[in-house]
């Protein structure tokens, strides 16, 4: 049931303290403590500045005396929320307090968490060789305590630092091992990182379909635990993903997304890495000015975070968009900064891209020479890891180039020279076949030469000139006989192999279509899976609110439209809200089991097929409560349909597979968008839940196995708050300004318990 009333207080089970209390301490200053440790593990998913806020005091200040298992905890939780707002030098500073305090007690499990948190500086900082060290020291650490969810999540970020590093299928191997120990230990938050960290794995690995399966798990877990770094970062991931569709549209919303949770949460690390891509993705659009602010923010925050790899990398990009924009000075500045910080160590890729951009930039000065000595460097080294489609560039990019210095020959073999890769044998064949093409006209060349120089030296003698004559003759005849003969077997394989090339396009172009249908098959299948419920085969919250803003469009639109005189009063153009909730679902699964209760829910899906269309929308709402959105009906029904519906599962006998069949009620209540028919955007459709969950409560106090309903009236000069409707619901109704419905023989029977509105 929608609740009215806000409700703060979250449990996390496996968050427990454990206070030690060595000396005896004033009783105020242990509970501050005490309060702000729990605060600020609350705090640590959705707000970590404001855990730093509670924390740092204590540390900066100095506040009282703090029993030392306390102080630990304290540091450990400062230390992670610094890392997570990128404040480096200040978790730094943390953890040598804390490792200080560890050593001291020969603290096995603290000791751990400092090599680790060590690391994920380091990994921060791109330094994943050194990090993945740490967290292996770590991992020695956690083994001897035989913690299996410290072992797990040391797992998690070794499988990070090895994915950073491109080692895919060892990153995955440890991340499954990460995610069966946090399964046994119960670690939901953590679960979610690491199918976030398999997620972008797959995605490396080109396997998009579990990728997206994975980021999707991600995110519903971090959005229930309100996780907004987790939830920032799997939006960034799904964004990912639609970047590698070239779908640039989603990605743009979906890393725009993910940005501005970063940015409310300032979250450095994650905000750079957010909108370099972001300002890629732009770049890809044309949106080259978005595309230059949002570089520029990259560039500036991964210098702040001293990532020098990732410094590199928002330079390269920015060169590109230079070079789109044909800026050749801001290019090769952004260029020679990212060559001055580039090391061997550095990715290939990075490397190779930085190469070509250098190459463009001699074209445009005239140094044809160089640029055609990078690119044939380029092409020599034919990295595995290279974008193909930048391979392909650099080749026709080489080709364009040796054409324009009149370098024909060797323009067409470059071009070819991609094919060439796929088939060695024809590739060779090839250029043998022109090699031989060349020796033969070089041969009738010299044949030609010796010939008349022989007809000069001898033309005194007539004979001998005959002889050698008709010599010279019948060879260059041979010659050309055999130059010919080559020149068209030439043009027969040249067609040859260009007919085989198309042939081997075109399946390619087939291949590609037929895996593209079936990875948009799989994504439409993964839609529907993450929008039904599993146990009733009904549709979830999800679903409903990525459908119902049109539908309350459309309805506003067509009462507009009626208000305007542009058409006749609406007939079929209402939304009609029903909350349905089991009467006593709890003992039923008090007195027949959970197993029992679960039969009873899985059949409430025919039940309500029975009264609703296919069209209308059916949900679990949660629990034993389920919302039915009637779609493009008429206000005046709703009594009808909300009768029928109590009637019908009042008389169903429920198969739970036990000796006697279950018979169980339900209570009801209901409310139409728009609320008020001339004034159809007063309310939104989250507000006409709202008052139809009011009813339902109404209907539950009121001896349930009844059904009660609210709509507005029509005509009022105005019409009072929202916030009435629950606070004095009797007074409103006595007014006039709603109309009542219930099942009920006496209205004025009705209980209407006040509740606090949010």
């Amino acid at each position: 049931m929608v609740q009215i009333a806000s409700h703060s207080g979250i449990t996390f089970a496996k968050c427990k303290l454990i206070f030690c209390f060595l000396v005896i301490l004033p009783a105020t200053v242990l509970a501050d403590i005490q309060d702000d440790l729990r605060n600020a593990k609350h705090f640590l998913l959705s707000s970590p500045a404001q855990t730093i806020a509670l924390l740092a005091p204590y540390v900066l200040e100095h506040r009282g005396e703090i029993p030392e298992p306390d102080k630990l905890e304290l540091l450990a939780l400062l230390t992670r929320a610094y890392i997570v707002q990128s404040e480096l030098a200040l978790a730094a500073q943390t953890l040598d307090q804390l490792e200080a305090m560890a050593i001291r007690r020969k603290d096995l499990h603290y000791q751990g968490l400092v090599l680790r948190e060590r690391g994920s500086i380091l990994f921060v900082q791109t330094q994943y060789a050194q990090a993945l060290e740490l967290y292996e020291q770590a991992l020695v650490k956690f083994q001897l305590l035989d913690s299996s969810l410290q072992i797990g999540l040391t797992y998690n970020v070794m499988a990070q630092s090895l994915r950073a590093q491109q080692q895919y299928t060892q990153a995955l191997s440890y991340a499954r091992k990460s995610l069966a120990l946090l399964r046994e230990s119960g670690a939901t938050a953590a679960m979610a990182e690491v199918l976030n960290a398999m997620g972008v794995i797959f995605e490396r690995l080109n396997n998009l379909e579990e990728s997206l399966v994975a980021h999707s798990q991600a995110m519903d877990i971090r959005r229930a635990l309100n996780d907004k770094p987790g939830l920032a970062d799997s939006l960034y991931n799904i964004g990912e993903i639609h970047r590698e569709l070239k779908d640039y549209a989603s990605a743009e919303v979906y890393l725009s997304g993910s940005v501005e949770v970063d940015r409310e949460l300032n979250n450095v690390s994650n905000l750079a890495y957010g909108l370099f891509k972001l300002a890629d993705i732009q770049c890809a659009q044309n949106k080259y000015d978005l595309a230059k602010e949002n570089g520029l923010q990259a560039l500036a925050l991964f210098t702040k975070l001293n990532a020098v790899e990732n410094v590199v990398a928002a330079n390269a990009n920015l060169v590109k968009l230079e070079l789109r924009l044909g800026d050749y000075a801001d290019a090769a500045v952004f260029l020679e900064n990212a060559e001055a910080l580039l090391t061997n160590n550095m990715s290939p890729e990075l490397k190779f891209r930085l190469g070509i951009y250098r190459a463009r930039l001699f074209i445009s000065e005239g140094e044809l020479s160089k640029a055609e000595l990078i690119l044939r460097n380029s092409i020599a080294v034919q990295l595995d890891g290279v974008d193909v489609e930048m391979q392909l560039y650099v080749y026709r990019m080489l080709s364009d180039l040796l054409a324009q210095q009149g370098k024909t020959n060797e323009a067409l073999e470059v071009l070819n020279a991609h094919n060439a890769r796929h088939d060695k044998i024809m590739h060779e064949s090839r250029l043998q076949s022109i090699s031989n093409v060349q020796s033969s006209v070089e041969f009738m060349r010299r044949e030609q030469q010796l010939a008349l120089l022989s007809r000069d030296k001898d033309i005194a003698d007539v004979k001998e000139d005959k002889k050698k004559f008709e010599r010279n003759t019948v060879v260059f005849g041979f010659v050309a006989l055999f130059f010919l003969l080559f020149v068209l077997f030439g043009r027969y394989q040249s067609r040859r192999i260009n007919f085989q090339l198309k042939q081997q396009v075109a399946e390619r172009t087939a291949e590609l279509e037929a895996k593209n249908a079936e990875l948009q098959r799989a994504y439409a299948q993964l839609q529907s899976v993450s929008q039904t419920d599993l146990l009733t085969g009904l549709s979830n919250r999800r679903f409903l609110q990525e459908h119902i803003e049109h539908d309350c469009a459309k309805t506003i639109r067509d009462y507009l439209n009626w208000l305007q005189a542009k058409s006749p009063v609406p007939s079929q153009s209402d939304l009609l809200f029903f909350l349905i909730d089991l009467d006593g679902f709890k003992n039923v699964n008090d007195l027949n089991g959970h197993a029992a209760g679960d039969l009873v829910l899985a059949q409430m899906k025919n039940i309500l097929a029975q009264i609703f269309r296919e069209t209308d929308y059916q949900v679990r709402w949660g629990g034993e409560e389920f919302l039915v959105v009637a779609r493009y009906s008429q206000r005046e029904n709703a009594a009808m349909l909300a009768e029928r519906i109590r009637a019908l599962i009042a008389e169903t006998e429920f198969d739970i597979k036990q000796a006697k069949p279950l018979t169980i009620t339900a209570s009801i209540g209901f409310s139409c968008f728009p609320f008020f028919s001339d004034r159809p955007a007063q309310y939104n459709w989250q507000q006409v839940v709202d008052i139809a969950d009011t009813c339902l409560y109404a209907a539950k106090q009121s001896g349930r196995n009844c059904w009660v309903g609210l709509t507005g009236v029509e005509g009022l000069e105005k019409v009072d708050t929202f916030d009435r409707l629950f606070t004095e619901p009797e007074q409103v109704i006595c007014e006039g300004w709603v109309n009542l419905y219930t099942s009920l023989n006496d209205p004025r029977s009705l209980s209407w318990q006040l509740r606090a509105t949010t």
